[in-house]
């Protein structure tokens, strides 16, 4: 599922997330981009790399491990971790809670978000449609 936002395809969300995982930081990030001619803001940086890591979470998942980011290698803290990226950009900046419950659902993630209180136990897509 390759999400597209407006504002954010002049910064490719791989650049932006490499960028990201290498810096550290959202602003260590963007201070790196400026010196390749490119000026993200900070919101964008951050955005483009959620967008990345819910599109890829395998490969970023491989990433993290390799640069030693400890919850990349739990399941239960890296699916936490998924499940929040993916709420922040497919709800919380889209307004589509479908578009979340259906990422769920692509990702085998939909009764781990039920467990922990993301989407409500008993939720289903006829109630909002």
């Amino acid at each position: 599922m390759t999400i597209g936002r407006s504002g954010t395809k002049n910064f490719d969300p791989e650049t932006c997330f490499k960028a990201w995982l290498e810096y550290g930081t959202v602003d260590k990030a963007k201070k790196a981009l400026l010196k390749e001619g490119l000026d993200p803001h900070p919101n964008t940086i951050r955005r483009n790399a959620f967008i990345y890591i819910i599109d890829n979470p395998e490969e970023v998942r491989e990433l993290m491990k390799n640069s030693g980011i400890y919850y990349a290698y739990n399941d239960t803290l890296w699916n936490d971790f998924l499940i929040r990226k993916a709420k922040a950009v497919l709800v919380t900046q889209t307004q589509s809670f479908k578009s979340f419950y259906s990422w769920l659902e692509l990702n085998n993630l939909l009764e781990e978000a039920k467990e922990r209180g993301y989407i409500p136990p008993n939720f289903t897509l006829d109630s909002v449609l």
